[in-house]
């Protein structure tokens, strides 16, 4: 089964809605949606597992990249500069890319990455989110248009490259 965690900050019914239109789309993939909240499913039984983990230069998915090479999977560690990816360098089962999520060729690059250096991909952490201050009334759409690029087409796209 091919694992999928979306770890996004408020999305969690805009991934399910994601996730029930690709499984509508009757692919010969299964995919399993594994939410960090209060609840959730941990990963586990991870050794040899080809997995790709977006927003990997801090937070959740410094913690998720971290936590995969302890069960000795094969990382691919994605996030926007090369400056955040740097504590990868010492990992021997991490390969990193730097590269905005929103990028369609960035997540093919991704999965191609990972299936060059490791195998089939096994699974993908699409963590990979920001933040913007204010409300929609008070905020500005391209601030919004960029958290919701990021945030939902980022997912959207990562899904579609897997």
């Amino acid at each position: 089964m091919f694992q999928v965690l979306a770890c996004q900050r408020g999305l969690r019914f805009s991934l399910r809605i994601l996730l029930a239109q690709l499984i509508s789309m009757q692919r010969s993939t299964s995919v399993a949606l594994y939410q960090s909240i209060p609840g959730g499913r941990a990963m586990s039984n991870n050794q040899g597992k080809v997995i790709v983990v977006t927003g990997a230069g801090s937070g959740i998915g410094k913690a998720a990249v971290a936590r995969l090479v302890s069960e000795e999977a094969k990382v691919v560690a994605v996030d926007l500069t090369e400056s955040s990816l740097a504590w990868t360098e010492e990992l021997d089962s991490v390969v990193s890319l730097a590269g905005d999520v929103t990028d369609p060729n960035l997540n093919d690059q991704m999965v191609a990455l990972a299936v060059d250096n490791y195998g089939p991909l096994d699974g993908a952490v699409l963590n990979a989110g920001i933040l913007a201050q204010g409300d929609i009334v008070r905020g500005s759409m391209t601030d919004y248009d960029r958290v919701m690029d990021v945030n939902v087409r980022g997912v959207a796209l990562g899904l579609k490259s897997s």
